[in-house]
């Protein structure tokens, strides 16, 4: 499986929405003058898979707060908020979730 697949192994492009690209206050923000274009955890010069990395590797989010405390909590939970819409959204899988209250 390759970054540009799913799970199955199916070609995916992967675009980040242009509303998060533009929105001052985007959860995830994503800027060619600002880390090379890397998104980012808002304004913040903090990459926002950086999170996702500690979380998968079992870290807290407190954990990842105390070690990037330009973030705050508020700022981590949008993150979340805006992956889990994609999921749900089928932007990861190209199969959206017919409603997420059936979990």
């Amino acid at each position: 499986m390759s970054a540009n697949s799913d799970l199955s192994g199916h070609p995916v492009e992967r675009q980040i929405p242009e509303a998060l690209l533009t929105q001052a206050d985007a959860p995830i923000q994503q800027d060619p003058e600002k880390l090379s274009g890397h998104p980012t955890i808002g304004a913040k010069r903090v990459p926002a898979d950086i999170l996702i990395n500690y979380l998968a590797g079992g870290q807290t989010i407190h954990d990842f707060l105390s070690d990037y405390d330009a973030v705050t909590e508020n700022e981590v939970l949008a993150v979340l908020g805006v992956i889990k819409q994609a999921i749900l959204d089928g932007e990861l899988t190209g199969a959206p979730l017919r409603d997420e209250d059936s979990f």
